[in-house]
């Protein structure tokens, strides 16, 4: 029977941050590489949980809260760099000695992509699945955003989500953002992942729509060949890592065998 998740809370630059993993994965002498799963915006790990057992035995896997989402609380400085450097604290201080690649779904996405620029020596590679790299096209992403604005007027970590990182002002206005320099910065190798169901026409869709394009599929094709692959998932949205569990599994475990060879035992 599987242990279960538990949560820890670390100390970060910024402030804290929550961490989620079964016993054995966290901290010094782990013997096998490290997943770390990051939530998209306004959601928490416990969405991602089901990844614990489907990438078991081969990854431990670790999911964190993003500041200011599920148990970590907010702090002051919101951007994604921010996040990433209080989860680069994280890592450091939790998986000193282990080889780690990270995966994020959306925004989640974008800090992985961030983290994979960090220079931190653990993070063999990272793994964004359908991040968003320009915003004010993003019709739906945009919409619940400034509906959770809307809701809760008064929350200041919310305002300045909504605004640093999405471009989303208090009245509802949308200001571009752009993330292409996260992918020129990347470090490490890199895998980006998206869905076949197209961001235009706007409409109704049962499916979310995914939010990498034409246009971010042209640049990051620039780096193709290089360190960094793009990977299309057929009859699939946004929502990849819930959505296309088992296709995702598949292609992030082959991913990370290529980054994380078994350690030879003394």
């Amino acid at each position: 029977m599987n242990t279960p998740i538990k949560q820890h809370q670390l100390t970060t630059r910024d402030g804290a941050l929550c961490l989620y993993a079964r016993d054995g994965a966290l901290f010094a002498g782990g013997e096998r590489p490290v997943l770390l799963l990051i939530h998209g915006a306004l959601r928490n790990s416990s969405v991602l949980f089901d990844w614990a057992d489907l990438l078991a035995p081969e990854l431990d896997v670790v999911f964190v809260d993003l500041p200011g989402h599920g148990k970590s609380p907010a702090i002051a400085a919101v951007s994604i760099e921010s996040f990433a450097a209080n989860i680069g604290d994280a890592i450091t201080a939790a998986l000193a000695d282990r080889d780690v690649v990270i995966a994020g779904e959306s925004l989640g996405g974008l800090v992985a992509l961030a983290l994979g620029g960090s220079g931190i020596g653990q993070i063999r590679g990272v793994i964004a699945a359908d991040p968003p790299m320009t915003m004010s096209k993003l019709w739906h992403i945009n919409a619940a955003i400034g509906n959770a604005v809307a809701n809760d007027p008064a929350n200041q970590f919310l305002n300045a989500f909504a605004l640093n990182i999405f471009g989303i002002a208090p009245d509802g206005t949308a200001r571009e953002r752009i993330y292409y320099s996260l992918v020129e910065q990347t470090r490490v190798p890199a895998l980006i992942l998206t869905g076949d169901v197209p961001l235009f026409p706007i409409r109704n869709a049962h499916t979310v729509p995914c939010v990498v394009d034409d246009v971010d599929r042209h640049f990051v094709g620039r780096f193709a060949g290089e360190h960094i692959q793009l990977r299309v998932i057929a009859d699939c949205g946004h929502v990849l890592l819930v959505n296309a569990k088992q296709e995702c599994g598949r292609i992030i475990a082959q991913f990370c065998a290529t980054l994380t060879p078994e350690k030879a035992t003394p």
